[in-house]
């Protein structure tokens, strides 16, 4: 005997296999088409966040590299700027050692003129006269006592530099120049102006027989560079040894 099923469960049944259908039929796209399901993509994100791990742990390590670069470049730079900064100065200090370039700076200046007794002298006035060694007792007391530059009557004075007599002119670097004769000197103002100052120095000599001598400290004067720079013809540098 059948029993007759309702008409509402042959219904569900065939909907049910539809579904069923459906659903094998999307899962199996799915594996075709290398779509993961929820488990799958679940895996997939976190290969994703590994890669991203990795990634990001080569970019630090490239940052270090490149920090680690910029800093060589840096210090050579710095290296460099040192070394350049070496150089200038010796350059400069060369060039001042040389009379090359103008100098400023505090010092004395000190002026000196024919003795009065000139006047008086009936027959020779020659030694009333100032002279190339009147002037050199000067120039070494001053140079003794750190004197950096210094020139007389605008003349530069350096170690090339001539002071001597050509008949009644006084020659300096060549250059005629004639009395009352200003020595100028850059340097500390009190040791220069001790040194000429001593008892029994230079400027004691010269007032002993009335040359007239002033001297004052300058907080800043300015000493003009050699008119015409020396010429090595014979002198050569000697080559440093490895």
């Amino acid at each position: 005997m059948r029993v007759k099923m309702p008409s509402w469960v042959t219904s569900a049944t065939a909907v049910c296999f539809v579904i069923g259908g459906l659903l094998a039929l999307q899962f199996t796209t799915q594996r075709k088409a290398g779509i993961p399901g929820r488990y799958g993509r679940a895996d997939l994100l976190a290969q994703m966040l590994a890669s991203s791990q990795n990634e990001s742990e080569k970019q630090k390590e490239e940052i270090n590299k490149l920090r680690g670069q910029l800093s060589e470049y840096r210090e050579a730079s710095t290296k460099r700027q040192e070394l350049l900064s070496l150089v200038n100065k010796e350059l400069t200090d060369s060039q001042i050692a040389l009379g090359l370039v103008e100098v400023k700076g505090p010092g004395v200046e000190i002026t000196i003129d024919d003795s009065t007794l000139a006047g008086q002298a009936v027959e020779d006035k020659e030694p009333f006269l100032l002279h190339d060694y009147d002037l050199w007792p000067l120039v070494n007391e001053l140079r003794s006592a750190g004197a950096e530059a210094m020139a007389i009557n605008g003349q530069r004075i350096v170690g090339s530099t001539a002071i001597r007599c050509v008949g009644a002119v006084l020659n300096i670097n060549e250059a005629p120049v004639a009395s009352p004769f200003t020595i100028k000197a850059i340097g500390d103002p009190a040791a220069l102006s001790g040194a000429l100052t001593i008892p029994g120095g230079a400027v004691e000599r010269l007032q002993a027989y009335k040359f007239p001598v002033k001297l004052k400290t300058v907080k800043e004067l300015k000493i003009e560079a050699l008119g015409v720079a020396p010429k090595f013809r014979y002198s050569q540098p000697v080559a440093l040894e490895k």
